[in-house]
């Protein structure tokens, strides 16, 4: 199985499945819109994400995802 990156990519909403800890991100806050790890014709979850920057956006990503652990590391403070 090959590897798909996406860069520079808007993600509005992301989900960790329980069933196998995989990432289901999507472009839009109704979740009507997946990113998919798969360039082909079937919806494919993650299996890692990277969030390459700190800050309000990332920190509600993973408050939202209710990933715990990650989210306490994202915690910030802002003025």
């Amino acid at each position: 199985k090959g590897v798909r990156t996406l860069t520079d990519t808007w993600v509005a909403k992301v989900e960790r499945r329980d069933s196998d800890g995989k990432w289901r991100l999507y472009k839009d806050n109704a979740k009507r819109r997946p990113l998919s790890s798969s360039s082909g014709p079937d919806l494919e979850d993650f299996d890692h994400i990277v969030v390459a920057h700190n800050g309000k956006c990332a920190e509600r990503l993973m408050r939202d995802a209710e990933a715990d652990k990650i989210h306490r590391l994202l915690g910030t403070k802002f003025a």
